[in-house]
């Protein structure tokens, strides 16, 4: 990707039955929007900011059983881990190229085992990126071409259920606050 050709674009989505529609956005709006957009595969980061004990997963099992659910997670997905290891304690990322389709899935796997939102996801093609660093507040991060952006937004506003905004936040729309909503 040229780096004039880069830009970036913050989506907030809303509340859809009493929950933020990020959810939907990974398990449905994702995988659907890839594919439209003629992506087959794409490569998937999933950075743990905390460590996998019973404090940081939903899970009631200990530390050691909590491994093996994990282990057995990423097999079953055909993931690769790579440690993240401090001084406190052991964190594990999570690598994958994989196809569009198996998105939604690995997604849904993921936030019933591990409590999706206390982590770093990120989402590469070729020539796009979907940072969900800031999940916690219902929005991501797309960057890349303005054009791929347009194209994104635009696919994106046919499949929300509520209220979303996209806004540039590198170029002159951004710097005189004029916001793009769809």
């Amino acid at each position: 990707m040229v780096k004039k050709d880069k830009h970036y674009m913050r989506i907030t989505l809303g509340i859809v039955n009493n929950a933020p529609e990020i959810y939907d956005f990974l398990f449905e709006y994702l995988p659907k929007i890839l594919k439209s957009m003629h992506y087959e595969d794409v490569f998937v980061e999933i950075e743990r900011l905390e460590s996998l004990d019973a404090i940081y997963t939903n899970l009631n099992y200990d530390k050691g059983e909590i491994q093996r659910i994990f282990r057995e997670f990423v097999k079953s997905h055909h993931l690769h881990t790579k440690a993240s290891l401090n001084a406190e304690r052991d964190k594990t990322t999570i690598t994958a190229h994989l196809p569009v389709k198996n998105l939604g899935p690995l997604f849904e796997d993921y936030n019933v085992l591990f409590d999706l939102f206390f982590t770093d996801v990120v989402v590469k093609t070729n020539d796009l990126m979907i940072d969900m660093m800031d999940a916690f507040n219902n929005s991501f991060l797309v960057i890349g071409p303005k054009e791929k952006l347009d194209e994104f937004a635009k696919k994106l506003k046919k499949m929300v259920k509520s209220a979303a905004e996209c806004k540039y936040v590198d170029h002159k729309e951004a710097k005189t606050k004029t916001r793009k909503k769809i």
